[in-house]
């Protein structure tokens, strides 16, 4: 079985990507939670699928057309060409940096750099760096954790149903899983609680830092950036999470004086949170 992911601890896995300097590893899961993507459908997106806004008409959110049917000869697993689904406002901050990097593609190519192997990889490590090893966390259920974090939050499932773009009401009833999601967010230690709701509280902020890591990355090192540009630009977010996992990168101490919400960070470092979770 499938376990969703809880949102606290998908947060928290966000972060130690950014930390670890893998961006666009970032920017992808936190589209894929949004979107309600399979894995494939994400690593599968291409430029081409990609619809920029156009507020003057009153369609000011992002747009993605999965199985296009002008370029593919498979319908999507719901056997349906054509579908299409708009980003929210809850990833707003993360629409300058996707913009950049669809600009940056080549329309017909992979919109991220990676496998879907060496996405998940990273993601499972991540986790069992936070200590989550034991909540069975994958890709795959990410697509659950976002389905179950609608359904706590009072979202219809109905509307669940639309996002998800499931055909049937049991395919829904069978991602939707709440309450297993409330369960597992029990699970996660409260140390790794605590840093996912202050990267939750960090990435409103992020949207330059985000572009300007997509802007600034090489054709060579496409899921890496400068440590020092990070620090010079926008410091905030990188430098927290260098600092809660014990400076992982060296950042030098007099950094921390720049960042904005020293206080947070004071605080969590009191709660235990100075050295690397087991």
């Amino acid at each position: 079985m499938r376990l969703p992911t809880p949102r606290i601890a998908f947060l928290a896995i966000v972060g130690v990507l950014l930390a670890q300097k893998d961006v666009l590893m970032a920017i992808a899961v936190l589209i894929q939670w949004d979107l309600l993507l399979r894995p494939g459908e994400l690593i599968g997106l291409q430029p081409q699928q990609m619809v920029p806004p156009m507020p003057a008409a009153n369609m000011p959110s992002w747009g993605v057309v999965l199985a296009p049917s002008e370029e593919n000869t498979v319908p999507s697993k719901a056997n349906v060409f054509d579908e299409s689904v708009t980003l929210s406002l809850q990833v707003n901050f993360v629409l300058p940096a996707l913009s950049a990097l669809v600009a940056s593609r080549p329309k017909f190519f992979p919109l991220f750099p990676f496998t879907g192997v060496q996405l998940g990889q990273k993601f499972k490590d991540a986790a069992v760096f936070l200590g989550l090893r034991d909540l069975g966390i994958t890709l795959h259920g990410n697509r659950h954790g976002s389905a179950s974090d609608l359904r706590l939050q009072g979202t219809p499932l109905k509307e669940i149903k639309k996002r998800g773009r499931w055909a049937a009401d049991s395919s829904v009833r069978r991602y939707e899983k709440a309450t297993l999601a409330q369960q597992q967010a029990h699970k996660v230690p409260p140390s790794t609680r605590l840093y996912g709701a202050f990267v939750e509280q960090q990435l409103a902020n992020s949207s330059k830092l985000l572009e300007d890591a997509v802007r600034n990355t090489s054709e060579s090192t496409y899921e890496t950036f400068s440590t020092r540009h990070l620090l010079e630009d926008a410091p905030a977010l990188t430098a927290y999470a260098l600092a809660v996992f014990g400076l992982t990168f060296n950042l030098p101490a007099v950094h921390l004086k720049e960042t904005v919400g020293l206080r947070s960070l004071r605080r969590i470092l009191a709660s235990g949170l100075g050295s690397s979770p087991k």
